[in-house]
């Protein structure tokens, strides 16, 4: 009996171990298109929450901006230690905040002024005065790059609109 019941055991192994021996190149191929598409949805989920993260940033960005313009305005050299926003000032504030992660140089800041809100310049003459508004756009260029799907550029854009108080 003893025997026997070897015998039966050791045909049974001997027979699984064949199937396994049989579908290990499947399993091979298997697992390599899983972790290509696991690895492919992980990247994909880590590239976008970047790119929320980024857009959080920059929508700050531009609000930080309109603020600055509006503390900021031509009144503000009678203070003595501020200076007048300009174009080119506000720009350096914004890309000078140093957000973790963002680049200034892949930011573009643009300032627009309005007497009464509806008709917008880039020009500050006669416009900067207390009262009237400012609008602060902040457009980025994020560098994306998802493994097997798309090496791109994503663009954000963000306003901000405040009225000059000084």
């Amino acid at each position: 009996m003893t025997r026997r019941f070897f015998t039966l055991i050791h045909k049974s192994i001997g027979r699984n171990l064949l199937r396994l021996a049989d579908t290990t190149g499947a399993t091979i191929v298997e697992f390599s298109i899983s972790a290509a598409l696991f690895f492919t949805m992980l990247f994909g989920v880590m590239v976008m929450s970047i790119a929320f993260y980024s857009y959080h940033y920059i929508s700050e960005a531009s609000r930080e901006g309109a603020r600055f313009a509006a503390v900021h305005g031509s009144t503000a050299a009678t203070y003595g230690h501020l200076t007048v926003a300009t174009a080119g000032t506000i720009q350096a504030y914004v890309q000078s905040l140093g957000f973790p992660g963002i680049q200034s140089s892949n930011m573009t800041v643009t300032t627009y002024w309005s007497i009464d809100g509806s008709n917008w310049s880039t020009t500050s003459a006669n416009k900067n005065l207390t009262g009237d508004y400012v609008k602060v756009n902040v457009s980025y260029q994020l560098p994306v790059s998802i493994p097997f799907l798309l090496s791109n550029t994503l663009t954000m854009n963000s306003s901000a609109v405040g009225i000059i108080s000084d």
